[in-house]
């Protein structure tokens, strides 16, 4: 029961980077896992061989550490400084989903998705970065739109993350709706 109200708090947890560019009602992380697992669910056989029920999983898990570690974004990430912050991020988010699923029964299931992720070393794991960076661009889209604000960073932070061809082709194509209505 307490696990359940814990995964509740994903409400009240919002998204940094929103908050940083001044987005009136920025998402919480329950919108933004329920939208990645979404595109998880719907696109998995469009995206190679991949193990849907695996992607769901990790999909609605992924951030679920920062619960306990906030949703800390990191600046110039490939830095010297950068990387290191990255490694000491990671580490506090791996104890912060121990702390999460301890006492769950296949808790060990959860962390290994997590540690998974994190690593990126399946193709599950890069699947889904690159469908978290797409629905990171999907809600800057909707913000765009409906705030009349300029969120290319998310773009072009997005970019390089985004190489599988069927997620490409709906970047590319949000980008050119982009063009359209940010002009």
């Amino acid at each position: 029961m307490i696990f359940f109200l814990k995964v509740g708090e994903l409400k009240e947890v919002l998204r940094t980077g929103w908050i940083n560019k001044n987005v009136k009602d920025p998402e919480n992380l329950t919108e933004h896992h329920f939208q990645v697992a979404f595109l998880a669910m719907v696109l998995a056989d469009k995206l190679g061989d991949v193990d849907k029920n695996k992607l769901i999983k990790m999909a609605l898990i992924h951030d679920m550490s920062e619960l306990i570690t906030g949703d800390e974004v990191i600046i110039n990430r490939w830095s010297k400084k950068g990387i290191k912050q990255v490694e000491e991020k990671h580490k506090r988010e791996r104890e912060a989903m121990t702390k999460i699923f301890k006492g769950i029964s296949n808790s060990e299931e959860y962390i290994s998705l997590f540690d998974e992720f994190m690593d990126r070393k399946t193709l599950e794991a890069r699947i889904l970065k690159e469908l978290d960076m797409l629905q990171m661009c999907l809600q800057a889209f909707e913000y765009e739109n409906k705030q009349n604000i300029n969120l290319g960073d998310f773009y072009k932070y997005s970019d390089p993350y985004i190489k599988n061809v069927e997620i490409r082709k709906m970047f590319n194509e949000l980008l050119k709706n982009r063009e359209i209505v940010v002009k």
